[in-house]
């Protein structure tokens, strides 16, 4: 396996830390109802989905 620069390395987690970032921001804004996904889901609400 050849070795890697650090620095390129570096470069590398950077530009994917960069393109995370703009993905989560641009699906945070297309998504309407951000706020709402990480409560949970009520039980009754539940009960139905596993019925189904």
């Amino acid at each position: 396996m050849a070795a890697v620069r650090a620095g390129h390395l570096r470069r590398c987690l950077a530009d994917n830390r960069r393109f995370y970032r703009a993905f989560d921001r641009l699906t945070s804004l297309l998504d309407p109802a951000r706020h709402d996904r990480r409560t949970r889901l009520p039980q009754h609400e539940a009960d139905l989905l596993a019925t189904a």
